[in-house]
């Protein structure tokens, strides 16, 4: 394949061909954005639309009869307990009385240890350097 002679007319018909297939992308893209935006707000409208199922209503047609039943009784009464003591804000509440617990502490190293450097001072001589012509 690149061992073929190139013609004279190849960068042109390259050229053309270029053009020719951004001209047609600009094309396709301009026409696809409203037809896809119209689609959207078209599913939006509808979906907002739409009435949720409701299963608390029964179809139409339908003969609705209602049983009623006499409650049953409680099981618990429902008395109140009386209360002993005065209910007090919680930040002049009284602290709960508990016991402390008893935690065997933990021995851990020193997670980091510093050690003294003792740097030397460098002799640095002299260095001459000569001006650039």
């Amino acid at each position: 394949m690149t061992s073929a002679a190139v013609d004279d007319r190849l960068t042109g018909r390259v050229a053309a061909r270029i053009a020719e297939g951004r001209a047609s992308r600009v094309r396709w893209t301009w026409t696809f954005i409203p037809i896809a935006a119209a689609a959207a707000l078209i599913l939006a409208v509808l979906s907002s639309r739409r009435e949720p199922a409701r299963e608390d209503i029964a179809p139409r047609g339908t003969d609705i009869t209602v049983a009623s039943a006499p409650a049953p009784e409680p099981a618990v009464s429902r008395t109140r307990i009386p209360v002993t003591r005065p209910i007090v804000p919680i930040d002049q509440a009284p602290a709960p009385p508990l016991a402390p617990i008893e935690i065997d502490p933990i021995a851990v190293g020193p997670l980091v240890e510093t050690n003294a450097i003792q740097i030397t001072p460098i002799a640095i001589d002299r260095i001459d350097i000569s001006p650039m012509p």
